[in-house]
């Protein structure tokens, strides 16, 4: 009778999948986060007469943003410390993976950076409503690539450890 080694813990197709099921999360919290920021701009623009309008809008756009960013993680309350083994093949692919995504991580950071550095010009250029308005847009936009691409890379590194929470 020989024994077979029998490699114990998640194999690459659930890591795969959860792999995807993570991009997807981090598209939803970074598009949460940025409709929450971005949402402050339509009070701002609307700031000079629609009152009501520019609240009610803020209000909408903050339901929505929080909606985004809640949504993904509701059926994950009730096992959320649970860690489980990750198989050395699949640590050895999240290595690949994360390695791989670093060059599109780094643009993801850069561009993010930019826009937000970038959002001073219109608030400062134009010194009106707009202007401010304009700024929280790009302040927005930056803010989704960050959390974007950051949420992805960590959802590689996660996999990379001996046990990992894959929640």
């Amino acid at each position: 009778m020989s024994k077979k080694s029998v490699e114990q813990g998640i194999d690459s197709q659930t890591a795969i999948s959860f792999w995807h099921k993570n991009e997807h999360q981090a598209r939803l919290t970074a598009l949460g986060i940025a409709i929450l920021i971005g949402g402050l701009a339509l009070p701002i623009a609307l700031s000079n007469g629609a009152d009501n309008l520019g609240a009610g809008l803020y209000l909408l756009g903050t339901a929505i943003g929080v909606m985004l960013i809640v949504a993904p993680r509701i059926n994950h309350a009730d096992h959320k410390h649970r860690r489980v083994l990750i198989a050395t093949g699949t640590r050895q692919l999240a290595q690949q993976e994360l390695s791989a995504y670093q060059h599109p991580r780094m643009i993801g950071m850069v561009f993010g950076i930019g826009m937000c550095i970038a959002s001073i010009a219109p608030a400062v250029m134009l010194d009106s409503d707009f202007g401010a308005a304009i700024f929280m847009l790009f302040v927005a936009i930056g803010t989704y690539f960050l959390v974007y691409v950051n949420i992805v890379a960590h959802g590689f590194r996660r996999l990379t450890r001996k046990r990992a929470r894959l929640v």
